[in-house]
């Protein structure tokens, strides 16, 4: 409906106050492989917290991958397993 180039992968800052959108993110980028059909290969997120220092924000996708958002600079980090 927004006419982004995905469906998921997208974390927005809404204003509680206004209801205003403050900033868009795109967290991942989700790749269509052609020849399937395009809602089978959404990649949706399952899971967003904030870390203890309430510095990032941590998010889960579908596919079990983990990112760090660094709320100040919005810069986006894919955390690797350990």
């Amino acid at each position: 409906l927004r006419g982004l180039p995905q469906n998921g992968g997208y974390v927005e800052a809404i204003d509680t106050l206004t209801g205003k959108s403050l900033w868009l993110l795109r967290v991942f980028e989700s790749k269509q492989k052609p020849g399937k059909e395009e809602d089978k290969q959404d990649v949706f997120i399952t899971e967003l917290k904030l870390s203890a220092d309430a510095r990032r924000l941590i998010v889960c996708d579908e596919l079990g991958r983990k990112y760090s958002i660094l709320l100040k600079t919005r810069r986006v980090t894919q955390l690797k397993d350990h």
